[in-house]
């Protein structure tokens, strides 16, 4: 094992520790803890007990300013070994002040085989590990936990394999079930958790498309001088688990756009219009461009509410790629901003390295995919002016960040 990296979970760097290989590659390993001997003064006793038996954290046994470091650390080789970024542009990583109680949606799922309840995958397993408590999840969304399990062992007899739990800041609560398809049988059984849980419960199937089994209460995700009607979402759409630090990135992109200067704005990957309204609210030409029909709709609904506030964004129902090729040079922005998923925006990237803009803003939440984007968009001649590492998801080894080129 001489020379070889060993991947080696829950444990703290120059801790004595046992350890079991559990798999062998020819450049590197990965080991199983099984007992610390000597451990590290950093070393915590972690709060939740379903630690290591649950995937969803895997930092809970460092002090939280070591985790801040050690994400600091990973977030800047990232960037300068594969996305070839000059240190000096790699800000030090911003802390929201919430440790803990900062997640407003959590997706739980059956496993494989069924079972008998949903609850959070295993670390690289499809186990189930059923919780009826996190202290990472906020407090009305823990206070859904646990499920009904007699409701749930009846859905999940349906084929219904997983739920979403979401809160809002206006207090709304709601539950959307995953389905293949929207049936009158799945509709009497699922009606009943409204009752039972006294929250709002809808269904989405494989097409996107959404039913809601009670009067819907809109769930907001952020509400603020640069959208003060607020932002909603349609249950199951995508939003920001951390409602905190949506804040955040909401400013820090408004942030660069004026610093950017241009008024005219392309925005992609733009749901809900998480972006786009704040953005159009602070006086930019905005058009966002989202293929989720169901996403779009409701921007749609959250332009209307802000309108007193917006006199230039349209919203764009299309591909990506297809609509960027489409365009032709002469209409394109001064700005665009990117907030793809994680696997990145590698094909748009490239078209945006064929006819250059003065500036792209970047929302990732995968550094690696990042990297790589960034070095399609550098050999084009646009170059990192800062990238932010912001810790939106404290106890995991997830990092958010916010990056400005220009050319």
């Amino acid at each position: 094992m001489e020379g070889k990296v060993v991947f080696l979970p829950f444990v703290v760097p120059g801790e004595e520790v046992e350890c079991a290989l559990v798999k062998e590659k020819k450049n590197w390993a990965e080991a199983r803890l099984l007992k610390v001997l000597q451990p590290s003064s950093h070393r915590r006793r972690p709060v939740c007990r379903y630690f290591q038996s649950c995937g969803g954290c895997h930092y809970q046994h460092i002090i939280y300013n070591l985790q801040l470091q050690y994400k600091a650390a990973i977030f800047k080789s990232i960037m300068t070994r594969h996305g070839k970024v000059p240190e000096s542009v790699v800000a030090p990583i911003e802390a929201l002040g919430k440790e803990f109680g900062w997640r407003a949606r959590a997706r739980l799922s059956a496993s494989d085989s069924g079972g008998e309840g949903f609850g959070f995958f295993q670390a690289g397993s499809h186990r189930i590990s059923m919780i009826s408590s996190c202290p990472v999840v906020d407090e009305e969304l823990e206070a859904m936990l646990p499920l009904p399990v007699d409701l749930v062992r009846q859905a999940i007899r349906l084929g219904i394999g997983s739920c979403t739990l979401e809160t809002g800041l206006n207090g709304a609560k709601r539950i959307v079930f995953h389905v293949n398809s929207i049936t009158k049988r799945i509709k009497k059984l699922l009606s009943k958790f409204s009752v039972t849980c006294d929250i709002s419960v809808s269904l989405r199937d494989k097409k996107g498309c959404i039913s809601s089994l009670d009067i819907l209460q809109p769930l907001c995700v952020y509400r603020g001088e640069l959208a003060p009607e607020g932002l909603y979402v349609p249950p199951g759409s995508f939003f920001q688990a951390n409602l905190l630090g949506n804040g955040e990135l909401i400013a820090r992109v408004v942030e660069y756009c004026r610093i950017a200067g241009g008024n005219k704005i392309w925005e992609f990957f733009s749901g809900c219009g998480n972006f786009s309204i704040p953005l159009a609210v602070s006086g930019f030409r905005v058009t966002a461009i989202e293929s989720d029909r169901c996403a779009t709709g409701e921007a749609l609904v959250n332009r209307e509410r802000n309108s007193a506030w917006i006199s230039g964004l349209h919203f764009v129902n299309a591909d990506a790629d297809s609509f960027i090729r489409a365009q032709p040079r002469t209409e394109w922005p001064d700005t665009i901003v990117l907030d793809p998923p994680r696997t990145g925006a590698a094909q748009l990237c490239m078209a945006i390295a064929e006819n250059p803009v003065s500036t792209v803003i970047y929302v990732s939440c995968d550094p690696m995919t990042l990297a790589r984007d960034i070095r399609i968009l550098s050999d084009a001649g646009l170059q990192v002016i800062k990238s932010v590492p912001i810790d939106m998801f404290p106890q995991t080894g997830h990092i958010e960040s916010v990056t400005l080129l220009q050319a």
